[in-house]
């Protein structure tokens, strides 16, 4: 069984003023994921995000996390420089690829970014500049036929766990 603990995220999205435009670090009791796969549980565990694998899942099925103040969903501005910061292990080998998704549906999945995790928290950045495009894959509006498709970063909802 695969496990992932997320302590926090943070994405800035202009580093030269480091301004942080969203940060979660679980304190306030809002568990914002939904997943499609019943081989995943989610639960927040001393202000940690706790993501369970059972080992069912198909290849693909993601966890989405809803962008979110105090529990209300929302989009987030990332256009300046886009980055994200995440703190996180895993156990069992896990690796995490982190997509973006804006609020029509397109994911950042053409040229995504994965980590390899270990059993120990790291915090990781993942640069987003120049990946903002869908490439037609499935599970999003943009088709094969039409790919590449952009990812609007004026107007992000969810991060897409995989």
């Amino acid at each position: 069984m695969k496990k992932i603990i997320l302590l926090f995220v943070v994405l800035y999205a202009n580093l030269a003023s480091s301004q942080i435009v969203y940060s979660d670090t679980f304190n306030q009791g809002v568990n914002n994921t939904t997943y499609p796969s019943s081989a995943y549980s989610t639960s927040l565990v001393n202000e940690n995000l706790r993501i369970v694998g059972n080992g069912t899942a198909g290849a693909y099925a993601a966890i989405n996390y809803g962008i979110h103040d105090n529990g209300i969903l929302k989009d987030i501005n990332i256009s300046g420089n886009n980055k994200l910061y995440i703190k996180v292990k895993g156990t069992g080998g896990a690796s995490l690829r982190i997509d973006l998704q804006d609020r029509l549906g397109y994911v950042t999945n053409r040229n995504s970014s994965s980590i390899s995790l270990t059993t120990t928290y790291q915090v990781f950045e993942i640069i987003y500049t120049g990946k903002f495009q869908d490439g037609g894959y499935g599970g999003s509006p943009c088709t094969s036929a039409a790919a590449p498709c952009s990812v609007n970063n004026t107007m992000i909802k969810n991060l897409t766990f995989l």
